[in-house]
């Protein structure tokens, strides 16, 4: 007698001895209990897995459900931290289907990094507003004539604090500061474009920072650790995150924040860089974010 038309299919195959049968409920074990049972058994599993996807080995149903699993766990753990872009771009990457994903700007809006190259960038502004009579500029942060200026240059320094400051890299790329880990866990490198024009405000600047969410493959040797307590460390392989594309149950996808303020181009000349141990001070804008609710 065959099987009623709702029941759940059976698994494609034997459930191997080493994988959990719940990624979440492991990883909640490493984290509240300090489990370092529950942890090599999470480590046992990726590492399985990723000596499968390397040899190209099918995968069961069970195993991409458990990889699945784990792109839920660290939303949901991203979430309970306070991470809630990093959590939203998890959960989009196997539940997103590939379609564009808008990120709360304030992750951007309020980072030191972006401040400071924000303060270069208006005075770079200022001067090409002034020379495009009424018309639009559009400056990004990988603009040559940025990397030209003094105050820009001070920017990628090595002596500044890289975890209270951030910095900026070549071609214009900003590295988040590494303290601020709601910025670092969602996208710790990116550029920043600009898009303004003289207006009764002065001049109204749109900022807007573009990025992917993808992983590399595995000959770049990447591997992103996941800390889930004090010495406790899981290790998942970028190359594995990436097969989870070919696996069919992960889509790569864009994202982007976007953010509006008007200014005062006289105020622009006296912002000043952060400091080591304050907040950034910058000439007072009227800010609007354009996320939509």
């Amino acid at each position: 007698m065959g099987q009623p038309a709702h029941a759940a299919k059976p698994s494609n195959a034997a459930r191997p001895p080493d994988l959990p049968a719940s990624a979440t409920w492991t990883m909640a074990k490493v984290k509240l209990f300090d489990s370092k049972a529950s942890l090599k058994q999470l480590q046992d599993a990726i590492d399985t897995l990723t000596k499968k996807a390397r040899h190209k080995t099918a995968f069961t149903d069970d195993e991409k459900a458990f990889l699945k699993d784990m792109f839920y766990a660290f939303s949901r753990g991203g979430r309970a931290l306070g991470y809630v872009e990093a959590a939203k771009l998890s959960s989009h990457y196997v539940d997103g289907d590939g379609v564009k994903l808008e990120l709360d700007s304030d992750v951007y809006a309020q980072s030191i990094i972006v401040r400071d190259v924000e303060a270069v960038m208006r005075r770079q502004i200022a001067l090409d507003v002034k020379g495009a009579k009424g018309g639009v500029v559009v400056l990004s942060s990988a603009d040559a004539r940025l990397a030209k200026r003094d105050d820009f240059q001070a920017l990628c320094a090595k002596s500044r604090d890289i975890q209270s400051q951030g910095r900026v890299l070549h071609h214009g790329w900003l590295l988040a500061e590494q303290d601020n880990q709601r910025l670092q866990k969602a996208n710790n490198r990116f550029q920043v474009t600009s898009t303004s024009q003289a207006s009764v405000n002065g001049i109204t600047t749109t900022w807007r920072v573009d990025d992917e969410y993808v992983f590399e493959a595995f000959d770049k040797g990447f591997v992103t650790e996941i800390s889930l307590g004090p010495g406790l460390v899981l290790e998942m392989p970028d190359g594995l995150s990436k097969y989870m594309t070919t696996l069919g149950i992960a889509k790569e996808f864009k994202h982007f924040a976007t953010w509006q303020e008007d200014w005062q181009p006289d105020s622009a000349a006296t912002a000043q860089p952060s400091a080591k141990t304050s907040e950034a001070q910058h000439p007072k804008t009227k800010v609007h974010s354009l996320r939509r609710r």
